[in-house]
């Protein structure tokens, strides 16, 4: 479900110049869980403050923010294991 709700905003919302900031955050909502799901062990919270009905934006606006989050993540988890390495094998 998350997915098709994804992919039907993707489609059928976001042709438009701006759409509602609550169903920007319900994207971001369904965004976070998959991403959740590909990440054991991750935990994900997504906290609004405010009342974001009736407000309009641009579409995706936050996406490009979040995707850097998750791409940071890895890079740090590389390094990390990368670290792990090298320190076992100067241990040797």
């Amino acid at each position: 479900m998350l997915l098709s709700e994804s992919l039907r905003y993707q489609l059928y919302d976001c042709g438009k110049d701006r759409v509602y900031l609550q169903n920007e955050l319900t994207y971001l909502e369904n965004y976070l869980a998959l991403e959740q799901m590909r990440r054991v062990g991750a935990d994900i919270d997504l906290v609004v403050n405010g009342n974001p009905n009736g407000i309009m934006i641009a579409p995706f606006l936050f996406i490009p923010f979040i995707q850097l989050i998750f791409w940071c993540y890895q890079i740090v988890l590389l390094l990390c294991s990368m670290c792990k390495t090298q320190h076992e094998n100067n241990a040797t």
